[in-house]
């Protein structure tokens, strides 16, 4: 989590699984009709923008001509057409890109939906969120010759883009993307092993703030003081960017070790940048130093955060 990235899509609901807890578990998926027995998948569209894929576990969905606001909706219907239960998943397989004139690509501005519509009255999210992001997603176990039907929703972003001809216009004019999906199934899993595979996987990085005393003593003291506050427990360590006449000193902030939610902060000044902000301030100066910080969870995922302090002369 950067505070100068953009913000990311929200993800609604979706429960999240690893790649790489499902990859033992898919070496034993029955994806074809082939086989005698086990789970397998059959892949009809149902209509909108999807057609068939390569295989029959595959649906595409053709994306093109979207203006902002716009979006391009498809339906397919899945079906267990094995022998035994298993555990469903979707994953995005394949993305191609075709730029238009501007040499913008559309799966860049696209925000994807994905619902289970089975029960039209009441629809279930499984995904929501840029096209890059979607990896595996879980859709809960199918019966012999049950099926569920899904609907994929793409629109295309409103708002600024990143990219800008430089004759002006819409940078996505006559751009066109193909996604595919493919749905595969999981079966001989016990059921402790699935309910672990269904269970959300914190992927999301502490958010992280600063807090700092809006009026402190730094040259009396020769510190400066603060608290770095995490969303949740976490391991955070930071460094300061401090002007030292025309150069740059970096120096390194304490941050107490161990998993906590609050760190206390101090950030000591040797003698030598003491005096150099003293000179500076003395003489009416107002001096910005840059702080990063970087804190990760109990799971390992990790947030940065950049912030900017002004030290100004005492008014007298």
């Amino acid at each position: 989590m950067n505070r100068k990235s953009p913000i990311l899509p929200i993800l609604l609901g979706a429960l999240t699984v690893g790649l790489a807890a499902l990859a033992f578990a898919l070496a034993s998926s029955s994806d074809t009709e082939s086989r005698s027995s086990g789970p397998a998948v059959r892949v009809t569209p149902a209509g909108g923008g999807f057609s068939g894929g390569p295989d029959r576990s595959e649906a595409v969905l053709a994306v093109k001509a979207l203006r902002p606001g716009q979006s391009a909706i498809g339906a397919v219907r899945v079906r267990n057409s094995g022998t035994s239960s298993g555990l469903f998943t979707l994953s995005r397989t394949g993305l191609s890109d075709r730029p238009g004139p501007n040499r913008g690509r559309l799966s860049e501005r696209l925000e994807l939906e994905v619902l289970d519509v089975t029960e039209p009255a009441k629809p279930k999210i499984v995904y929501t969120g840029g096209v890059a992001p979607l990896d595996t997603r879980p859709l809960g176990v199918l019966a012999p010759g049950a099926s569920r039907r899904y609907e994929v929703r793409a629109t295309a972003l409103k708002g600024q883009t990143t990219t800008v001809p430089l004759g002006g216009g819409y940078a996505y004019e006559g751009s066109t993307t193909q996604i595919r999906f493919r749905w595969r199934a999981i079966e001989g899993l016990p059921s402790t092993q699935l309910a672990s595979l269904l269970r959300p996987v914190d992927r999301t990085g502490p958010e992280i703030r600063l807090l700092v005393a809006p009026r402190q003593e730094v040259i009396g003291s020769g510190q400066l003081t603060g608290r770095l506050r995490c969303s949740e427990p976490c391991r955070a360590s930071a460094t300061a960017t401090v002007p030292v006449g025309a150069r740059q000193q970096r120096l390194k902030v304490r941050v107490p070790d161990g998993i906590r939610a609050e760190h206390p902060l101090l950030l000591a000044f040797p003698r030598r940048t003491q005096n150099a902000l003293r000179g500076a301030l003395e003489a009416g100066r107002t001096v910005t130093m840059t702080l990063r910080f970087r804190a990760a969870d109990r799971t390992g995922n990790r947030s940065t955060l950049t912030e900017t302090l002004r030290l100004q002369p005492r008014r007298r």
